[in-house]
């Protein structure tokens, strides 16, 4: 079996067992084709050929030639040590040349986010004469109100708003629900959206999903990042604007005001609350520059 096949035959088996995204399943691809190719330029034909030290050199082409951030690094390992374990069950490999490779140390960056007013000063600046800007403003503000992911965003559909509790149902990574409230004037922009603007938008075309484009069709993520990287723009934001900055700001404003982490860990969708210490961090830094700001010591 060549190497082509046993990479359709993991990702097809990976899939079924883990219910991936697309995208998830197109970045493992990536990554052991990266990989595969690595091999080749070393003449290595087979991959049950790979030892540690070829595996190393791989690691430091990612790191020196490809400035790949040790989180990057540390992904493209995960990938193909599970593909090194699926081929050792499968297909009689003998080694995993993965397994010897530790986890690389990283200097996890801070997560950006908007202050409030800068928020504000986003979502009132959007157009809302046209039906376009109506349903950017309305498509911002879910992301700020409810701190979805881009993916979760775009497949949303119309069952999944729930107006009468003010809740919308979240299918999130590995097919989880979870329920997300939203304040009172997200509940008016949503109704205008739903019962205004996407009939006018949808024309004569049929299907569930909330957010559309202008041809009527489901509006697809790198659509939704243009809005949002053209509305912070014309809000003279001091940072590029993109959907995760606002699901970001989503979590560090609910923390800055009293929110319990465990909360805020549900809200996301963060399988593990270490995941959603990160916000922490970004409060405790906010509480210090208010202090050095306003402390009669500190000035």
């Amino acid at each position: 079996m060549k190497t082509k096949e046993y990479l359709e035959d993991f990702l097809r088996t990976f899939d079924l067992t883990h219910s991936s995204s697309k995208h998830s399943l197109d970045a493992y691809q990536r990554d052991i084709h990266q990989f595969v190719d690595y091999c080749h330029g070393q003449h290595i034909d087979n991959l049950s050929d790979v030892s540690v030290s070829d595996v190393y050199g791989f690691i430091e082409t990612l790191s020196k030639n490809d400035n790949l951030k040790a989180s990057t690094i540390n992904r493209k390992c995960s990938t193909l040590r599970s593909f090194y374990q699926f081929l050792m069950t499968n297909y009689g490999f003998l080694e995993n040349p993965f397994n010897e490779i530790k986890h690389f140390k990283q200097n996890r960056s801070l997560p950006n986010f908007l202050m409030f007013d800068e928020v504000s000063s986003l979502i009132n600046g959007i157009d809302t004469t046209t039906l376009s800007g109506q349903r950017d403003s309305c498509i911002i503000e879910l992301f700020y109100a409810c701190g979805l992911r881009l993916s979760e965003l775009t497949h949303l559909k119309v069952e999944h708003i729930r107006l009468d509790e003010s809740l919308v149902s979240v299918i999130g990574k590995g097919n989880k629900e979870r329920m997300v409230p939203f304040y009172e004037s997200m509940h008016d922009t949503f109704v205008n959206y739903l019962k205004n603007v996407r009939p006018l938008l949808l024309k004569d075309k049929e299907h569930n999903i909330v957010f559309v484009n202008m041809r009527g069709e489901p509006i697809s993520e790198r659509g939704v990042q243009d809005i949002v990287k053209k509305a912070g723009i014309a809000a003279n934001l001091r940072i590029r604007l993109h959907p995760h900055v606002l699901r970001h700001t989503f979590a560090t404003h609910l923390l800055d005001n009293g929110a319990d982490l465990r909360f805020v860990q549900e809200l996301l969708g963060h399988e593990n609350l270490s995941t959603t210490q990160i916000y922490t961090h970004v409060s405790v830094d906010r509480l210090k520059e208010v202090y050095d700001k306003a402390h009669p010591r500190a000035l």
